[in-house]
C-alpha cells in the first residue's frame, strides 16, 4: 500500500459494526491508504449482508468523500463527520459561507452580492467537471482583498457533490447528529481494540490482497462467533427453524 512517499508491506482493514448487537455486519480489506472512498462499498455490503439498509450508519471524517455523502441518493442515511473546517470555518469568505441558488443557478456570498456562471471546468485528476461562477461586483466591493487575491474576482467551484456536502453540513448542526457522532466510537473502536488487544491480532500473516482479504473475513467471524456464544449462554440468542 502507498504510505506517504513510498509503498509499504500493509492493509486497510474495514468493518462497519451494528450498534444493538456489537456484530460486524460488514468486513472487508483494501490496499488504499485513504478511507476516502470506501464508505459506499462498505454500506452496500451492509445492506446485501442484513437484507436491508440501516437506518442510521455514523462514520468518521476519513471517510468524508462527495461520493460517500452522495450515497443517501441510493437510500444510505448517512452521518459523517467533516471537521471545523467544512462546519465552522474560521475564514469569514470561507467556501462553505457562499450559498448556492439552484432557481437562479448562482452562488450567494456572505455580503448577498451574486456570483454568476461562468464554465465548466475540467480536472484530470478527477472524473467529473466542476462548474466555475465569479463575482461580477468584485471592483466595487470594500472586502474584494480579504475575500480573493484574484485579479479578476473571486470564483467558487461546485462539484455534482457540492448538494450532499450541503445537506450534510445541515444534518450536524443538528444536536443529536453531535450525539451520534460522539457515540460512534463506543460502538466502532472497541471491536478493533478487542480484535488487537484480546485477540492479539496486530499483524497480517500473509501476503497479497486476496490473502489478506481471507484473513481479515476470518478474523471478523472469530470475533462475532465469540460474541454469539456469549448472547447464546446467557439466553439471549434464539434460532429460527425453517
Amino acid at each position: 500500500m502507498k504510505c506517504g512517499r513510498g509503498y509499504e508491506f500493509s492493509y486497510n482493514a474495514q468493518a462497519v459494526i451494528d450498534e444493538g448487537s456489537g456484530l460486524i455486519v460488514a468486513a472487508d480489506v483494501v490496499n488504499e491508504e485513504s478511507d476516502n472512498q470506501q464508505l459506499l462499498p462498505m454500506l452496500e455490503q451492509a445492506k446485501e449482508n442484513m437484507g436491508r439498509a440501516a437506518a442510521l450508519t455514523v462514520a468518521d471524517g476519513g471517510y468524508s468523500s462527495g461520493a460517500g455523502l452522495a450515497a443517501e441518493q441510493l437510500g444510505h442515511q448517512v452521518l459523517v463527520n467533516l471537521g471545523p473546517q467544512h462546519l465552522a470555518p474560521k475564514n469569514e469568505f470561507h467556501s462553505a459561507k457562499f450559498r448556492y441558488e439552484e432557481k437562479r443557478d448562482c452562488c450567494v456570498c456572505p455580503r448577498a452580492e451574486e456570483l454568476k456562471f461562468e464554465r465548466v471546468k475540467g480536472n484530470r485528476r478527477k472524473s467529473y467537471a466542476v462548474r466555475v461562477y465569479r463575482c461580477q461586483s468584485f471592483r466595487q466591493c470594500p472586502v474584494r482583498w480579504q475575500c480573493s487575491k484574484d485579479k479578476r474576482g473571486r470564483t467558487i467551484e461546485l462539484t455534482p457533490y457540492d448538494g450532499a456536502f450541503r445537506r450534510q453540513r445541515e444534518k450536524l448542526a443538528q444536536a443529536d447528529s453531535q450525539a451520534a457522532l460522539r457515540k460512534r466510537m463506543t460502538i466502532a473502536e472497541p471491536a478493533f481494540g478487542q480484535i488487537k488487544h484480546c485477540g492479539g491480532f496486530r499483524r497480517w500473516t500473509v501476503r497479497g490482497l486476496e490473502g489478506v482479504k481471507t484473513q481479515w473475513s476470518l478474523v471478523v467471524t472469530a470475533f462475532d462467533l465469540r460474541k454469539l456464544h456469549r448472547y447464546w449462554v446467557a439466553g439471549r440468542l434464539s434460532f429460527n427453524s425453517g
